[in-house]
């Protein structure tokens, strides 16, 4: 009897070790399922980030972070320009209208002709590269007369 009472506690017990296994192994497999789960999150975000920076990229035409940031560097820098530039435009305007009130109010200076002084200016050097090119075409001009000559005194 001691012997059936043996054999039926170590079967229990081995009962039991099982069960308890069973146990451990539904929540390995659970821990498993959500340690892969995780893992494709992560995936998921890593293929979003790369295909970002690959479309940064192409938009861009960068190959490079560092690239990138001399680019943007050149930007800003074209941007504090173009700034620049448009301040001392308005400068420029506002210091050339006060100095023509100025000289007006003395009677030193007619206010029109600084408006015309600037379309001279302009119209001067347009002339000038027009009489450049027709220095330049003028040998041609000449032999293509010498011609025309020659065949009138011929006819």
């Amino acid at each position: 009897m001691g012997l059936i009472f043996a054999t039926a506690v170590v079967v229990c017990g081995i009962y039991m070790k099982i069960q308890n296994d069973l146990l451990e192994i539904q929540v390995a497999e659970r821990s498993q399922n959500r340690a892969i789960v995780l893992l494709n999150k992560v995936k998921l975000k890593y293929i979003n980030v790369a295909n970002a920076v690959d479309y940064a990229c192409e938009k861009y035409h960068v190959k490079s972070a560092g690239e990138l940031e001399n680019q943007w560097q050149y930007y800003l820098e074209a941007v504090k320009e173009r700034q620049k530039y448009q301040r001392t435009n308005e400068d420029l305007e506002y210091f050339n209208g006060r100095l023509v009130r100025m000289l007006s109010n003395y009677q030193l200076y007619d206010a029109r002709i600084e408006n015309n002084l600037s379309q001279v200016n302009e119209q001067k050097e347009e002339a000038e590269q027009l009489l450049d090119k027709v220095g330049s075409m003028r040998p041609q001009m000449e032999k293509i007369l010498n011609a025309v000559d020659k065949i009138n005194e011929g006819d």
